[in-house]
């Protein structure tokens, strides 16, 4: 095709695009095998069996092992024994969740939705809660390879989706029960569609017509994974449109956004993410709704400064790719006009990172969908500097690789202190893990060290594809002395076949790990009404949470569990006598 008036090249990878004033166009190329490394073919990447295993051993690490995590965060229990309260009950129990007994309209329903369903199929069981939330981590792995690939080319896929699962934000979220890692993949799904309907546009400037028509799919797709966004966290979903219109901007292209409008999409988002706040509209709770939105907005119970998640999340978030992070904005930021690939993950980057530093409530695991983005620019800088296309980028990736396998070299002896401080004694696990670390950082050093970065990037990205899943599954959860099961059946076995209540404070784990809703009682009168109906109620009493609480009033302390840094106490009536007429235990 002949286009006149032409000003830039951009690379995209497999694809040139070539940015004119008044179109674009995007040829296929092939990589000049001058760029790849002596002994590395850029072929092998793209084998789909090795490709398949590969997906498959990280489904296993993502899968296999997600219940052996203690159910400790009360996020996550909300969203299992929500789910669980579910089953048995009617459609309107389903559109409209209680959590122990109370309507919980705080967040959409699509997470509790899916983990029901599991619970059906595959039992009531932690690990079963986690399933849904496990699998979605397995195709955002699947997605983020190819999104990449689309971008960049197949080695830079491969090293994106490995940096992914290694990353530690994502092994720490990744499979659990919580609403972080579907809005994390219908986001990423979202924006990949966007870009996708624009790339399809862009092929056939001279022809809008026919260009718009095939780009209406991607919309539509884009549309679905929006609104799924929106029921699974509500606010997340505006990312992507945030990027429709960031990306329409900068590459002039403002028929993405009409085409988006007129095509229909806008409606199959509202056909799709609507109803069930409409319906819940009909709730006298609904209003719960709008306090959540204006928490978000002020930081209510979780405000943090500006500078949190630049400052405090991505430093941790990233590891062990910091390094290589930092780098890669170095060299990519120069290249955000020149090229289109780059320039389409900064803009996904910013969309993100911008509104979650505005909005006063801030916490780490919002930071979840902005990994893929981050993992994706980690992935393209491996790559060119395995291409050696830049001999100071070169230098300086095999720099922070020494760096990081040395480090992790030189933290052989961590788990040993860890298990020691934490547990009071070392383990065999312990050692074994150690002895793991050992001898995988030595190997990445020296591989680096007579066969240079070619073979030592691959090298690291499997060890700490192999150490960092292992770390959070197997030995993470043997430091813990007591977990909340543990207490849960230390009460159900001294008061077998008793109703619980709650003192002042919940603790959703242990309700989910009691199997039934427990109320809660902050008030006298209203314990004493429920001791008169039922005499034989156990309460427990968090103490830790309650410091300056006084205990159940008219009842006596059966037993004391010491729970980490906080106390959990167990009460009951010695008689079946007016709670009014009982002494106060002490304190």
């Amino acid at each position: 095709m002949h286009i006149n008036q032409c000003h830039q090249v951009a690379g995209t990878g497999d694809r040139l695009v070539i940015l004119c004033s008044q179109s674009y166009t995007s040829v296929p190329v092939e990589t000049p095998t001058s760029q790849q490394p002596p002994g590395v073919r850029r072929a092998g990447y793209d084998n789909r069996v090795i490709l398949l295993i590969l997906w498959l051993i990280a489904g296993l690490l993502l899968v296999g092992f997600n219940g052996r995590v203690p159910l400790e965060r009360t996020q996550e229990a909300r969203v299992l024994q929500t789910a669980r309260e579910m089953l048995g009950g009617d459609f309107r129990e389903w559109l409209i969740p209680h959590l122990n007994g109370r309507i919980r309209l705080e967040k959409p329903p699509l997470a509790y939705w899916l983990t029901a369903t599991s619970y059906h199929f595959f039992g009531t069981t932690v690990w079963a809660g986690r399933l849904p939330m496990a699998l979605i981590g397995c195709f955002t792995l699947a997605l983020t390879y190819a999104f990449a690939r689309r971008l960049f080319n197949s080695r830079t896929a491969l090293f994106s989706a490995a940096a992914l699962l290694s990353s530690l934000l994502f092994n720490r979220y990744r499979s659990l029960a919580e609403t972080d890692i579907p809005v994390t993949f219908f986001v990423t799904a979202a924006i990949f569609f966007i870009y996708l309907a624009w790339d399809r546009d862009a092929d056939a400037p001279a022809e809008p017509n026919l260009a718009a028509s095939s780009s209406y799919p991607y919309h539509h797709l884009a549309a679905v994974a929006i609104a799924l966004a929106i029921l699974a966290k509500g606010p997340p979903g505006l990312f992507p449109l945030l990027f429709l219109l960031a990306l329409a901007a900068t590459t002039r292209r403002w028929r993405l956004l009409s085409g988006f409008l007129l095509c229909g999409a806008s409606l199959t988002l509202l056909a799709i993410a609507i109803p069930w706040f409409i319906f819940v509209g009909q709730s006298p709770e609904s209003a719960v709704i709008k306090t959540e939105a204006s928490m978000l907005l002020t930081g209510f119970g979780h405000k943090r400064p500006f500078w949190f998640y630049l400052a405090e999340v991505l430093p941790t978030a990233t590891l062990p790719w910091i390094g290589f992070l930092i780098l890669a904005f170095i060299a990519a930021i120069p290249q955000f006009k020149s090229s289109l690939s780059l320039r389409t993950v900064l803009l996904w980057i910013l969309i993100i990172f911008l509104p979650l530093t505005c909005i006063g409530q801030k916490q780490d695991h919002y930071f979840l969908p902005l990994m893929p983005p981050l993992m994706i620019l980690v992935g393209y800088l491996l790559d060119r500097a395995i291409s050696a296309a830049d001999v100071r980028l070169t230098r300086g990736t095999a720099l922070i690789l020494f760096c990081t396998a040395l480090v992790a070299l030189l933290a052989t002896p961590a788990p040993l202190i860890a298990a020691h401080e934490l547990r009071g004694h070392i383990t065999p696990i312990d050692i074994a893990f150690s002895a793991l670390l050992l001898i995988t950082s030595a190997t990445v050093l020296l591989i680096h060290h007579r066969k240079g970065l070619p073979l030592s990037t691959p090298a690291l990205l499997a060890a700490a594809c192999l150490l960092i899943p292992i770390t959070f599954a197997l030995w993470a959860p043997t430091l813990q002395k007591t977990t909340r099961l543990d207490l849960a059946r230390q009460i159900q076995s001294a008061f077998p076949n008793h109703p619980y209540a709650f003192w002042q404070a919940e603790s959703l784990t242990l309700s989910y790990h009691l199997g039934r809703p427990v109320p809660l009682y902050t008030e006298a009168p209203e314990l004493a009404d429920a001791l008169r109906k039922q005499p034989n109620l156990i309460v427990i009493f968090d103490k830790g949470k309650k410091k300056d609480q006084p205990a159940p009033p008219g009842m006596s302390e059966q037993m004391r569990i010491p729970a980490d840094r906080d106390m959990i106490a167990v009460y009951r009536l010695t008689s079946p006598t007016s709670p009014a007429t009982q002494p106060s235990a002490p304190q």
